[in-house]
């Protein structure tokens, strides 16, 4: 399988890209949406993501979408929540979300997937999160 890794941090993308790569997938890095999107127009990239043993409860699946100017966003992105629409026979979960544009423009977006509890101090609390 072919995966586009984005992360901004160069020590991340390296310690995951090779635990990936360890699993039998071909993985493209990209630091940044812009270097990511150049490599999704260049490359075939497919991703399944397979929950594992976690329930659709304990996922944050959240859509990241804002105007986009240059490198960057032209004010801070929304994030939305997606929810959680099923799940297939084989265990992938599917989400669903409906967005509206508001204003003419060029828009970034992406999706964000983190592990999830109520009691966590803040959304993107790493404590869940441990790599291998």
């Amino acid at each position: 399988m072919n995966i586009l890794l984005v992360d901004d941090e160069a020590d991340v993308r390296k310690s995951l890209s090779r635990f990936l790569q360890k699993l039998g997938h071909s993985v493209i890095c990209a630091a940044d949406g812009m270097e990511a999107l150049r490599e999704f127009h260049t490359h075939e990239i497919n991703l399944v993501i397979d929950p594992g043993k976690l329930e659709p409860e304990e996922l944050l699946v959240e859509m990241v979408i804002g105007q986009k100017e240059g490198n960057g966003f032209t004010e801070p992105p929304e994030c939305i929540s997606l929810r959680p629409h099923g799940r297939d026979s084989d265990g992938a979960l599917t989400f669903f979300i409906s967005y509206t544009v508001r204003k003419n423009g060029a828009y970034a977006y992406g999706i964000r997937v983190l592990p999830h509890h109520p009691h966590l101090a803040a959304k993107q609390d790493t404590g869940l999160v441990y790599w291998g």
